[in-house]
């Protein structure tokens, strides 16, 4: 079984992952403001629940960034500061399906990566307060702990 620092760092490589995916989109000529915004709503999501898996806070599965936020807040008061991320709510469902269609505008967009980056930011910093380092160094090619090797690269 898996330690709890191994856990969060699990739960932390996925969020990364998320923004990742959501800034390389974004530096495309054209990108696709929805998807963009989802990944940045998702990558928010599990930063949250990286801090209350590791303040062994019970969540829901839920996608409303309040809701976590607010369990965040109760626990650490200084979670207030990042609620302008509740915003980024309506990009894990909304944006994602053809009923209400709506594609965020560049600007939408490029807001949803500021606030993705301080509430990493906001993250990273409590983190190292209590002396825990959430990131795994990832290796090129190297295999998930317990699984398989990535392919050979023939070129």
């Amino acid at each position: 079984m898996k330690d709890k620092v191994e856990y969060i760092r699990d739960w932390f490589q996925k969020a990364r992952s998320d923004l990742k995916i959501a800034r390389d989109e974004m530096a495309t000529p054209d990108p696709a403001t929805d998807a963009v915004c989802f990944h940045f709503q998702q990558a928010v999501e599990k930063m949250l629940k990286t801090w209350l898996i590791w303040r062994d806070i019970q969540f829901r599965p839920v996608h409303n960034i309040e809701v976590l936020l607010k369990q965040c807040e109760e626990d650490t008061q200084s979670f207030a500061q990042l609620r302008e991320a509740e915003g980024l709510t309506p990009y894990a469902v909304d944006v994602r399906y053809g009923d209400d269609f709506y594609l965020p505008s560049r600007e939408e967009t490029e807001e949803a990566a500021r606030v993705a980056r301080d509430v990493e930011t906001f993250i990273l910093a409590r983190f190292a307060a209590a002396g825990i380092n959430p990131v795994r160094e990832r290796v090129p090619g190297a295999p998930p702990q317990g699984g398989t090797p990535a392919p050979e690269s023939s070129g």
